[in-house]
């Protein structure tokens, strides 16, 4: 099994790393080791709000559920389910 490439803060697969550094980055002018750093720095800094915004999601989502539960059989009408969408903030 490959070993992943560390680099950047990163855990790279092998392949992919051999495929940006030897087909994708040559006549880029981008080097391929700070393309990697450059992404670790990016998921380092978007890594936390994106996990805030999927955990968000998430609540939301069990909300969306748990209301349909409860509705289950019942004729979904727009004005219920509006009413539900802006109560909720979705």
């Amino acid at each position: 099994m490959p070993k992943p490439v560390e680099i950047g803060g990163l855990r790279i697969d092998e392949a992919l790393y051999a495929l940006v550094r030897d087909e994708i980055a040559p006549g880029t002018g981008v080097e391929a080791d700070a393309f990697w750093v450059s992404l670790g720095r990016i998921v380092d800094d978007l890594g936390p709000k994106n996990r805030a915004l999927l955990d968000k999601r998430n609540a939301l989502q069990r909300q969306i559920d748990s209301w349909c539960q409860s509705h289950r059989g019942q004729p979904l009408t727009w004005r219920n389910t509006r009413r539900f969408l802006k109560r909720s903030g979705t």
